[in-house]
């Protein structure tokens, strides 16, 4: 179980670590644990540029694409966000809704 500092910082530097890589950050971000899994749910994550393309073109793909190399590409930001806080990340996970504009980041801990 996360205490409540924590849990607010992890946060806070995911609202951070996103607005510094895609220009805007998500409206909500909420933190939850499950078994041994961190799981950060964002919602309003679409950068206007993407609604734009989702709701006009339907390029849905497109999206799906960048947002998961995205993630590839901070995974050590985010395994340093979670080591700043004793969690040792083994592995990084995440799902797309466009339709709902929200974001789901799985980060499973190792034990």
């Amino acid at each position: 179980m996360l205490q409540a500092s924590t849990k607010r910082d992890i946060i806070e530097s995911a609202a951070k670590m996103v607005k510094i890589h895609t220009g805007k950050g998500p409206g909500n971000i909420s933190l939850s644990m499950f078994n041994n899994n961190l799981i950060l749910m964002f919602s309003q994550f679409l950068t206007p540029l993407e609604s734009e393309l989702a709701h006009k073109d339907h390029n849905y793909g497109l999206i799906y694409s960048i947002r998961n190399e995205l993630i590839d590409c901070l995974s050590d930001e985010w395994r340093n966000l979670f080591g700043q806080h004793g969690l040792q990340i083994a592995n990084i996970n995440g799902a797309v809704d466009i339709a709902n504009n929200q974001r789901v980041l799985v980060f499973t801990v190792e034990k």
